[in-house]
């Protein structure tokens, strides 16, 4: 389930989201923590300043990696965009926004920062070492 913060940036860009509310299945939405929704902000502004403005139907982190999907067919300006996004949360803590980088903590990839990295090696150690 998206967080508020991520329910109030798919309210501000309702032509980016426009498949929310269209009844389709297929719409997920923003899945990733809070700290790269600056990041999608930017994005969804960007997207939302084309000529033809390409809908969202989900938003994810994989593999420690930005994911953005489009319904239909997106222009190549559209790419760019979503390209510049996805460099940007290369760099930055998915949890908090501060600086990070991508790990691999027992199989899972996520990128964070330092104290978000020591939290998940943590989380996963009491997790598996019961």
């Amino acid at each position: 389930m998206p967080s508020s913060s991520a329910r109030e940036l798919m309210d501000r860009y309702p032509e980016v989201f426009r498949l929310r509310n269209a009844g389709i299945g297929a719409f997920r939405g923003i899945e990733c923590d809070d700290g790269w929704l600056p990041i999608l902000d930017k994005m969804c502004a960007d997207l939302s300043g084309l000529t033809e403005v390409p809908a969202v139907f989900q938003i994810k982190e994989k593999f420690a990696e930005l994911r953005c999907y489009f319904s239909g067919v997106a222009s190549d300006g559209a790419y760019v965009i979503v390209g510049e996004a996805v460099a940007e949360a290369a760099k930055t803590c998915e949890v908090c926004g501060a600086p990070g980088s991508a790990v691999n903590v027992q199989g899972v990839y996520k990128t964070v920062c330092e104290e978000h990295r020591l939290a998940l090696e943590k989380r996963l150690s009491s997790r598996y070492n019961r």
